[in-house]
């Protein structure tokens, strides 16, 4: 569920940030308040992601290596938690990699004409 919120907001902000203005038209534009809102969201999705799916298929790991002692029903949740945490982990990364500003045109160091 998380998963599927971070990845609309990444797509609504990869809309309104395309350069295309056909589509610009339709998208409505995201301040820079709130961009700099979901790239905490989308920051702290990617790190929770990532810690969760790490820790639980490590833990995985330590239960397969231990089979003999234990039963197969405790691994089973460890891997179906760690595959449910990949979903956060790449909607985070995308909706970081949607909140990236094109550079303007023009040589660098130069700020743009604000006409």
């Amino acid at each position: 569920m998380i998963a599927a919120v971070v990845a609309g907001l990444a797509w609504n902000v990869r809309r309104s940030l395309t350069p295309d203005p056909a589509v610009r038209a339709r998208t409505r534009v995201v301040s820079p308040l709130v961009g700099v809102r979901y790239l905490a969201v989308a920051k702290a999705c990617f790190h929770a992601g990532g810690a969760l799916a790490g820790f639980y298929a490590g833990l995985a790991l330590a239960l397969f290596t231990q089979l003999h002692v234990l039963q197969w029903s405790l691994l089973a949740p460890c891997l179906a938690a760690s595959a449910a945490s990949l979903p956060v982990l790449l909607a985070g990364w995308f909706l970081e990699r949607s909140c990236r500003v094109q550079p303007p045109d023009g040589p660098p160091g130069v700020p743009a004409a604000a006409g």
